[in-house]
């Protein structure tokens, strides 16, 4: 997992499990974990594969909500998601 802390948004840049161990919750973890390294932000974003279904559903489990869709190149297609900090709780 890599991302980049502008002091205000999280930019996820990558994420990636060995297929190996898919489906035992080291993804969820990691997106938790950088959100708790970075507490000060106020909104994180990320994307996906358009059909990256088990991705997709991760990132709206944790409360990312879709805000767009682009092509990458090559007819590739990535999902962009977006949690923007909770005010009232101070969570992000």
């Amino acid at each position: 997992m890599s991302w980049k802390f502008d002091g205000e948004t999280v930019d996820v840049h990558r994420l990636a499990i060995d297929p190996e161990f898919f489906r035992r919750g080291i993804g969820l973890a990691l997106v938790r974990a950088v959100m708790s390294e970075e507490p000060e932000a106020q909104r994180t974003i990320v994307q996906t594969g358009a059909g990256n279904d088990p991705a997709k559903a991760l990132y709206q489990g944790e409360g990312f909500v879709e805000i767009g869709e682009r092509e990458v190149g090559g007819g590739v297609r990535v999902s962009l998601f977006e949690r923007k900090r909770d005010r009232a709780s101070g969570s992000n």
